[in-house]
């Protein structure tokens, strides 16, 4: 007989947490315990619960976890705790993020006068099939390397419009640098816009993107660790560049 059923056998049945019935059954094991479901009421449990919840530092870990190219089960399998546990602090998490994405105001900054350069990235939302295409739009100074803000949605202009008019709202009057896409021009004035095919006039932000999907593992290409609703796409999204911005401090 293995050691797995002896321990199995020497476990007394306890009676159902929910409803008191005395109906459970072993149903498997998680974290090395003994779990139960109850028949009467299909509540689970495990044997002896207990708290397992997000201390202070367990959450210090989770933002670094947050940083890397782990998926939302990697997490929980590194914290030991549930995946509800986990979501509910990450949202926690990327709420506190402010909406100018820890940009910092320098003296090499001139928003007025300096460079932006914005191009999309492409990624998709929902189950794997069918799915939804996201475009995500992201503006970066080309001084400092700064995120200046970013918008999730369609490919159309009244997309970028969006991102446009937070440009506008933080007095961004300087040269806009984009590659030859046709909704740029429908939204960015012509004595802003400055167009460039093939002439590296967007390596800032075209490297930048390849970065992303090098540490966001929803952005890489033929994944299985995608967002299914838009609006945690760009929570986690604001998390990122916020990090960026943070790390260029």
């Amino acid at each position: 007989m293995s050691k797995k059923k002896e321990k199995n056998e020497e476990v007394e049945k306890p009676d159902c947490l929910t409803c008191g019935s005395e109906k459970v059954v072993k149903n498997g094991f998680r974290y090395g315990k003994q779990c139960w479901m109850c028949k009467e009421c299909k509540s689970q449990h495990v044997e002896n619960p207990e708290e397992r919840g997000i201390d202070a530092k367990k959450e210090k870990l989770l933002r670094k976890l947050m940083s890397e190219k782990l998926s939302i089960r990697a997490i929980t399998r590194v914290l030991e705790v549930s995946r509800n546990t986990v979501v509910k602090h990450i949202r926690a998490i990327e709420n506190e993020v402010p909406e100018n994405l820890s940009v910092k105001d320098s003296e090499d900054m001139n928003l007025a006068e300096d460079d932006v350069e914005i191009d999309e990235i492409w990624t998709f939302v929902g189950r794997r099939t069918p799915y939804q295409a996201y475009w995500i739009w992201i503006a970066v100074h080309r001084k400092t390397k700064q995120v200046l803000g970013f918008v999730a949605g369609n490919r159309e202009a009244e997309t970028f419009k969006e991102l446009w008019d937070y440009l506008v709202k933080i007095g961004v009057k300087g040269p806009i640098h984009t590659d030859g896409y046709a909704a740029y021009s429908k939204v960015i004035p012509k004595s802003q816009h400055v167009v460039h095919i093939y002439d590296g006039g967007t390596n800032l932000v075209e490297g930048l993107n390849t970065r992303w999907r090098a540490f966001c593992s929803r952005l890489v290409r033929k994944t299985t660790a995608y967002s299914k609703v838009g609006k945690y796409l760009r929570s986690a999204l604001r998390f990122l560049f916020n990090q960026y911005n943070l790390s260029l401090c």
